[in-house]
């Protein structure tokens, strides 16, 4: 299990009960999709909007397929190869198409015949490597599967907060928790 996947089962777990996630990771991006969720990247100095999902993986409004998107597209941080020079405008239909949140139903809603918006090279890539969308889409979508006795719930202010990251040399963190601080008033 990876720290994504802890950070996923603590929002899910919270059941409702607003949670913010500070994290650079564009992975926990799909978190948004949870009501009670909001996503504050100190790459951008902000919390996650819709426009930033849309502008980096061509999801109108549905964080939930960042897996897929990132299954499809790639993701250098995970070392997840994508389609090879996929071009996500051509893409973009299928993946904001009702119903289609794995990789099954993607290929599903792309269908048998090309479409002719695709090109042949584009066509035969995605056909090519159907096999390791598959593959990349298992291995970026998080686990929450954790026993819930294996957790323990910790009650911290914003002052051991920065104690633990100063002891964790997160130093970056550190700045960015001020700005979170007020962000979140």
């Amino acid at each position: 299990m990876e720290g994504d996947d802890a950070i996923a089962f603590a929002v899910h777990m919270r059941q409702g009960k607003p949670s913010v996630v500070l994290s650079g990771d564009e992975d926990l991006w799909a978190l948004t999709r949870y009501p009670n969720c909001r996503v504050f990247s100190p790459n951008l100095k902000r919390y996650v909007e819709p426009t930033d999902i849309y502008n980096e993986y061509h999801l109108k409004n549905l964080p939930g397929r960042i897996y897929l998107a990132k299954s499809l597209f790639g993701d250098s941080s995970d070392n997840i190869k994508g389609v090879e020079r996929l071009i996500k405008k051509q893409v973009e239909p299928f993946l904001n198409q009702g119903g289609v949140e794995t990789p099954e139903q993607f290929y599903n809603a792309l269908g048998s015949n090309k479409p002719e918006f695709i090109t042949d090279k584009t066509w035969a890539k995605l056909l090519c490597h159907k096999n390791d969308v598959y593959r990349n889409f298992e291995v970026i979508q998080p686990r929450i599967d954790f026993q819930k006795d294996s957790i323990s719930k910790v009650n911290l202010d914003i002052e051991n907060i920065r104690q633990a990251l100063a002891e964790y040399e997160c130093f970056s963190l550190l700045s960015q928790l001020y700005v979170l601080t007020l962000c979140s008033s």
